[in-house]
């Protein structure tokens, strides 16, 4: 006998069984629809707070690269002034060679006395010019 109904009504069983589908897929559905705007909310916030890190850490390297380039200004500017005392003193020092070889030179060729008297009083008259060394 039920198989007797089936047979009978099975547009109706077929029906409401596609109505259960129908109604199980919109579910469904809806369900994923939910869940995707939950997660585009939270990947919004989300993106906002990326968006605000970003703008900080490029303000945050502009500020490094602002030192980085005072520092490598300083940096030159003490390296051209080391360069410039350098060459002073060497031309400071290459002056005062040339002084003292021509001082040397009169010296060897000076006349000294022989006696300890005469080598005294010529010691005496050149004393500034010695002390100079």
């Amino acid at each position: 006998m039920p198989l007797i109904y089936l047979l009978k009504y099975w547009k109706i069983g077929a029906l409401a069984a596609l109505l259960a589908a129908a109604l199980i897929y919109r579910e469904v559905l809806v369900h994923q629809r939910d869940a995707a705007r939950a997660e585009v909310v939270t990947l919004t916030e989300q993106n906002g707070a990326l968006q605000a890190s970003v703008t900080a850490m490029r303000a945050a390297v502009a500020q490094q690269n602002a030192a980085v380039a005072a520092l490598a200004a300083k940096a030159q500017a003490a390296d051209a002034a080391a360069r410039a005392r350098e060459t002073a003193a060497a031309r400071r020092g290459a002056e005062l060679m040339r002084n003292n070889l021509i001082l040397a030179r009169q010296l060897r060729h000076a006349p000294v006395p022989n006696n300890c008297a005469g080598a005294i009083r010529w010691g005496n008259a050149r004393g500034p010019e010695l002390g100079k060394w």
